[in-house]
């Protein structure tokens, strides 16, 4: 499990503000648990909200599923994974693919341009109205 592209970029200068400054190498050697708890506090400093749960099914089986949550999406379900880890694993893989995908579009630059671009034109509209 590890992250690519912008996030991952992100990611390792997130870790070094946060002392988690360990070699890149070794890190991915740490222990997959203690991997996750810190992609998880990552995720959430940037509004990317990742949460594990687990149901009984009739016949007595435990599942786990994941919920993402995220500020510019709706909520994201992975569902039906027979163990804990795979769970974890397939929610960050998510999480890294809703990252990528806002940095790509760059969603809140988009939405601050349009803003502005609106603003403007009501000053012309409200300038040439009086």
């Amino acid at each position: 499990m590890k992250l690519t592209g912008k996030c991952k970029e992100d990611f390792q200068e997130w870790r070094r503000k946060q002392n988690y400054d360990v070699d890149a190498p070794f890190f991915y050697e740490l222990n997959y648990s203690m991997q996750y708890g810190v992609y998880v506090d990552f995720f959430d400093s940037v509004g990317i909200y990742i949460d594990i749960s687990f149901y009984e099914l009739n016949s007595g089986i435990i599942e786990f599923d994941y919920t993402i949550g995220a500020l510019n999406v709706l909520d994201i379900y992975g569902d039906d994974f027979k163990r804990r880890p795979e769970a974890r694993t397939a929610a960050i893989e998510k999480a890294n693919e809703i990252y990528n995908y806002e940095r790509m579009y760059n969603i809140e630059e988009i939405e601050n341009s349009l803003i502005a671009k609106i603003d403007v034109e009501l000053k012309k509209w409200i300038k040439d109205d009086l």
